[in-house]
């Protein structure tokens, strides 16, 4: 999410409130100096980069307060799409004054469909087929309101309207993952009193039944899930109320439904990463400046060969050749009087021959990156917001058009049409429930 800076907007108490309850993001802050943008990233909830020094400890609540001081009131500004060329050698990026090449042309368009019957964002969508299924979420929770949360589970089919099939105890920022024998495996979360949830839940969308299951090691939300080999479920980082669970993984056996922990080997600090299935059933974890590979013969870590760059909250998806495309903001080791420069790049990793390919200038800017990959092949990478077409021989081929509503839910079907339900309205504390459909052409 970007934040530009202004004479007017959010207080630093909304700021600091927004920031921990959206997942903890880093915050892009940027300004013009004399024609030349400069880009300093800062995790208020976190970790803190502030102008030539990257801290790697955990900030203080008050050292989040400090910073959002020191760079002024704050408005809520959109996400920019921007342009960019392609170049697979740094001497051609000119890093303290990125520039980006006209934007590749939109595909499809956002369709408006029906509302979900409660509003929520928070939650999470999965599709089924060509079914969506809208799970768990808040209903809203500004600064000086009760957090609630969501209990029930909505059901959308094609052509028809948003049914509820099912309830289950309420929570957000869990994950709900479509398993191979046809069920919905609903993991953590967090709930209106704050507590983060070891809860395990199986829905079955033919009976419209819930079925509690063992629950984790440790209660986590906004963690991650990647299906390993078909019979387990590896769960990997998150927050917890231990300040150090989110350097944790656990690994869930589907048959029993028993978990246990698989954190050894792990290390280091897992912040926003990504989880990449790969086709030989093992599952590649990307994080800020190191990849692992989780191997589901020995259920260990085994370290890869590391990223050319140190990436700012990577996304990754699986490309048809079998590697993985990588989109983040890499670091480029220089820095301006705003800060520390980075540029958004694409970089390609083949998991055969442990080796990073060529990058790629992308073209846009942001953060929170993502990574999907439909079911006709193609990839998407870009950020919460704008997603755009990735070809492994070709590059940038298709943008899709931005995002309709700020933190909704996304799904796709079998489709591969993509639909996004739910989010924030205006003020962002408030959810709301509309739904848009995407046909990519």
């Amino acid at each position: 999410m970007r934040f530009g800076i202004h004479q007017t907007g959010r207080s630093v108490k909304q700021l600091a409130w927004w920031c921990e309850f959206h997942h903890r993001p880093r915050i892009e802050y940027s300004w013009e100096r004399g024609g030349r943008i400069g880009t300093a990233l800062a995790q208020t909830c976190g970790k803190t980069a502030v102008g030539a020094a990257r801290e790697r400890n955990t900030g203080t609540t008050m050292t989040r307060l400090i910073l959002l001081t020191l760079l002024g009131t704050l408005a809520l500004g959109g996400c920019d799409s921007g342009t960019s060329t392609s170049t697979n050698d740094d001497a051609d990026i000119d890093w303290g004054n990125i520039e980006y090449p006209p934007e590749v042309d939109a595909v499809g368009e956002w369709v408006v469909g029906p509302e979900l019957i409660a509003a929520r964002f928070g939650h999470t969508l999965t599709g089924m087929g060509d079914d969506v299924f809208a799970i768990g979420g808040s209903m809203g929770a500004c600064p000086d309101q009760a957090v609630v949360s969501v209990d029930g589970i909505e059901r959308l089919v094609p052509g028809g309207d948003w049914q509820t099939v099912a309830t289950l105890p309420a929570r957000s920022r869990h994950t709900a993952t479509a398993l191979p024998d046809g069920t919905i495996l609903i993991v953590g979360g967090i709930d209106s009193d704050g507590t983060h949830l070891s809860r395990v839940d199986r829905f079955d969308p033919v009976t419209s039944l819930v079925s509690p299951g063992a629950p984790l090691t440790v209660g986590r939300s906004g963690h991650r899930t990647a299906i390993v080999t078909d019979d387990r479920l590896l769960v990997v980082g998150g927050w917890t109320d231990d300040a150090d669970g989110y350097k944790t993984a656990e690994l869930i056996d589907l048959a029993s439904g028993s978990a246990r922990d698989v954190s050894e080997g792990l290390g280091g600090v897992v912040g926003h990463v990504s989880l990449v299935e790969l086709r030989d059933g093992s599952v590649l974890l990307v994080d800020r400046d190191r990849t692992l590979r989780f191997d589901p013969a020995s259920e260990a870590w085994q370290v890869t060969a590391q990223p050319p760059r140190w990436f700012e909250q990577p996304g990754a998806a699986l490309l048809a050749s079998g590697k993985v495309a990588v989109v983040a903001s890499a670091e480029s080791g220089q820095f301006t009087e705003a800060g520390p420069v980075i540029a958004p790049m694409a970089f390609i990793y083949d998991p055969a021959t442990d080796t990073w390919m060529r990058r790629e200038q992308a073209p846009f800017a942001g953060t929170l990156f993502v990574g999907e990959t439909l079911p006709d092949g193609r990839t998407l990478l870009g950020h919460t917001t704008l997603l755009h077409v990735f070809d492994e021989e070709l590059g940038w081929v298709g943008r899709l058009p931005g995002s309709p509503v700020a933190f909704g839910a996304r799904a796709i079907t079998d489709n591969s049409d993509i639909i996004m339900a739910g989010g924030s309205g205006d003020p962002t504390c408030v959810a709301v429930g509309k739904t848009y459909r995407l046909m990519v052409e």
